[in-house]
């Protein structure tokens, strides 16, 4: 299979991979700013360029004024991600991932994103009470008091969702809420599924801190 190269004004990738660093790279120098515009006229016009690979650029850009570059918390730690302004001075979120992917993410990994959102706080709790003085990888048994560690669950969160789906015969949700922090969330018509999954993950759930090398090197859940 040849791979497509991806070109957005000038410049061509080979890969996705090369065309995402590049943009982190650019995003990296610009940093955290209000207006993208005024201070890197040459990224706006780079931004814009790539935000029309977004699937639903028509609606995102169709109001657009600038740009701002915000922090956004990820696996990984903090990364850069981006905003529209618009001319009435509102907020558009766009992924300048799903930009140079080109494709939106589906009703699957949406529902499954909007899960985790909804059980974030049973996750936090768990967290916080770890003792912090003796705390270690549950696998390698490192200590994890200096360094960066994940909260893993044991039946893998794919397989709950999995489980859950079957069991109360759930029928997937096609659109999602944005919070704070721009992550999907259950709209209030589909409230329910929200309290039925947080009470599903309560009761089924076995959580256990990781450092982050163990977790990456956990196998992917298969069916």
């Amino acid at each position: 299979m040849v791979r497509k190269e991806i070109t957005i004004g000038n410049t061509s990738y080979k890969t996705q991979k090369a065309c995402m660093e590049d943009v982190r790279q650019r995003l990296d120098k610009i940093k955290i700013t209000k207006s993208v515009l005024k201070i890197a006229p040459d990224m706006y016009e780079f931004l814009l360029l790539l935000c029309q690979r977004h699937p639903r650029q028509e609606d995102k850009l169709k109001n657009i004024i600038d740009f701002e570059i915000r922090s956004e918390p990820d696996a990984k730690g903090n990364a850069l991600a981006i905003n529209i302004i618009n001319n009435d001075n509102t907020i558009t979120e766009i992924s300048w991932v799903k930009c140079v992917k080109g494709k939106s993410e589906s009703s699957e990994t949406k529902f499954s994103k909007a899960l985790r959102e909804c059980v974030q706080t049973q996750i936090d709790k768990y967290r916080n009470n770890l003792d912090n003085n003796d705390l270690k990888c549950f696998i390698c048994k490192s200590s994890l008091t200096i360094q960066r560690y994940d909260i893993d669950h044991v039946v893998y969160f794919k397989k709950l969702v999995e489980d859950f789906i079957q069991m109360h015969k759930i029928v997937i949700p096609d659109e999602y809420d944005k919070n704070s922090k721009f992550r999907p969330v259950f709209r209030s018509s589909d409230r329910d599924i929200a309290d039925m999954f947080y009470a599903y993950h309560q009761e089924h759930a076995i959580l256990r801190p990781l450092c982050s090398p163990c977790n990456l090197k956990r196998e992917k859940y298969k069916k």
